[in-house]
């Protein structure tokens, strides 16, 4: 993995890539000017993995709702981030866990903030 840190300097860092890759997305969304490669990171909607196990993920509770958001904090500044894979992802994930019904809507929700962090940091 590649990341182009701050001054434009392509660096690969074969075991830690995908640790500084989330340290430069964090320092990024903190305002610190920067730019990152456009592969995608290694697990990237893993990421949701926890969020996901919760078993009321759905439910757009508070708590649920923070374990989304530090997921996709985590993940929001790599260029190859999509929220529309995402909910395919989450849509993969929660099969067989809830009615297609409640599924759909939960998940159009959380791609539906996703952009909407997107749009916010100006990413697209």
């Amino acid at each position: 993995m590649g990341v182009v840190q701050p001054g434009g300097k392509l660096e690969t860092i074969p075991l830690l890539g995908h640790l500084t890759g989330r340290l430069l997305g964090a320092l990024c969304v903190l305002g610190v000017p920067c730019k990152r490669f456009s592969g995608t990171m290694p697990g990237m909607y893993e990421e949701f993995d926890q969020f996901l196990q919760r078993t009321t993920w759905h439910t757009r509770h508070a708590t649920d709702e923070e374990q989304f958001f530090a997921a996709l904090r985590r993940v929001v500044t790599d260029r190859a981030f999509n929220p529309e894979k995402m909910g395919e992802y989450m849509t993969a994930r929660g099969q067989g866990s809830l009615n297609e019904e409640a599924l759909g809507e939960a998940v159009e929700h959380y791609v539906a903030a996703a952009w909407a962090v997107r749009r916010y940091l100006q990413l697209d």
